[in-house]
């Protein structure tokens, strides 16, 4: 038996390229549909240096304060992955937020993968 069942599906968030983000706005965000191993892929960027925070929070509400946060970085006019594994329960959500306010384009995505 495998540690990946290759019949799980990912799932993937919404993304869109934003300008001037604030740090309260979440760039991308995915609730989990069940509990669970999950593998989270991050993947950030934008057209100047940005420091992300990637949250696991046990909430939909930008309220909750996060459980886990990961503090990574972006190089300018590139992007970065970052692979995090997380257990996971009905409910909680990954979120990729810019820790500054800045100018420029930036942009988020996650993908999840449940692990079997």
């Amino acid at each position: 038996m495998a540690w990946r069942d290759w019949g799980n599906p990912p799932h993937n968030s919404t993304s869109s390229i934003d300008t001037g983000q604030s740090t309260s706005t979440p760039l991308a965000i995915l609730s989990t549909l069940t509990g669970g191993i999950w593998e989270a892929r991050w993947i950030v960027g934008g057209s100047s240096n940005a420091v992300w925070q990637l949250e696991h929070s046990t909430s939909a509400s930008s309220a909750v304060a996060p459980m886990d946060v990961l503090f990574v970085f972006s190089a300018p006019n590139q992007s970065a992955e970052y692979v995090q594994t997380y257990v996971l329960n009905t409910g909680d959500e990954l979120r990729a937020r810019l820790v500054s306010t800045v100018t420029g384009n930036y942009a988020a995505h996650l993908s999840v993968e449940k692990l079997t």
